[in-house]
């Protein structure tokens, strides 16, 4: 957990030895170790070997009456970030976990959780899904700006509509504390709403269109082509300021465009009925030209 808040990798040799007497201590590890020990693994973008994953999972399946809700929410974020799935014995395990301590959840436990099972393309159980909601509801003034964008990005890919009070909750907050949002929050606000077929007020679609035009140089590719797709999914244009600062940071970082953000910012000019600048087609078109074989 050391080297991966500092940001440091062990070296091979340390790890490899870490990890070899992690699986032979194994029974001996508390909830806090094992969530500890992956979170840190997914944090360094390191996986754990098969035998060590195999120890931590079948572990955590035993104890797992005396997960917490940080415990519950760091293990599915670390399988999640590692592109693995647990068990379905220690996913079951882990959801019923969370159903009885969910009173517990804090805002950014919610938000890990939900984004943990999106991410590994799993729907929570519908009695966590409600549970988790309604909690989410009750906490929503703790929300911060990444807790937001997550827990509606979680719900959209998902599939799934937050109830309309949850949604509204989570409008609210968005709004207060919209002066936070850095450019993937907005970018992934938007596309939530979008994908759920479901137009933000009036009041936040303004509140997000300044804060994007204040942070717009720091947009990457995607977030300006699912930022411009919002828009035109929704039938709703950007303001005209917001439309040329999107397009000329589209122009400046278009050397990073890959085909499905190329294809979606031209989808987007096209459904407003807006044609993008000569000097933005261009370098859209010279991008296309040479990720061509990527289409």
């Amino acid at each position: 957990w050391s080297y991966a808040t500092l940001g440091l990798s062990p070296s091979s040799s340390l790890l490899s030895s870490l990890g070899r007497r992690a699986e032979r201590v194994c029974d001996e590890f508390k909830p806090q170790h094992i969530a500890n020990t992956l979170w840190s693994y997914a944090t360094l973008g390191l996986s754990p070997s098969s035998s060590l994953l195999s120890s931590l999972g079948g572990r955590a399946e035993r104890v797992c009456d005396e997960f917490n809700p940080q415990n519950i929410a760091n293990t599915l974020w670390s399988y999640a970030t590692l592109g693995l799935s647990p068990s379905s014995s220690l996913l079951s395990s882990l959801g019923r976990r969370a159903e009885r301590v969910c009173d517990e959840f804090k805002p950014q436990e919610i938000a890990n959780t939900l984004w943990s099972y999106a991410t590994l393309g799993l729907s929570p159980s519908s009695s966590l899904l409600s549970l988790l909601g309604r909690r989410a509801e009750r906490v929503c003034g703790g929300f911060n700006s990444q807790n937001i964008a997550n827990t509606l990005w979680s719900y959209a890919t998902l599939g799934l509509s937050p109830s309309s009070s949850l949604l509204s909750s989570l409008g609210g907050r968005a709004e207060r504390v919209c002066d936070e949002f850095n450019p993937q929050n907005i970018a992934n606000t938007l596309w939530s709403y979008a994908t759920l077929g479901l137009s933000p007020s009036s009041s936040l679609l303004s509140s997000l269109g300044r804060r994007a035009e204040r942070v717009c140089d720091e947009f990457k590719p995607q977030e300006i082509a699912n930022t411009l797709w919002s828009y035109a999914t929704l039938g709703l244009s950007p303001s005209s300021s917001l439309l040329s600062l999107l397009g000329r940071r589209a122009e400046r970082v278009c050397d990073e465009f890959k085909p499905q953000a190329i294809a979606n910012t031209l989808w987007s000019y096209a459904t407003l009925g807006l044609s993008p600048s000569s000097s933005l087609l261009s370098s859209l078109g010279r991008r296309a030209e040479r990720v061509c074989d990527e289409f």
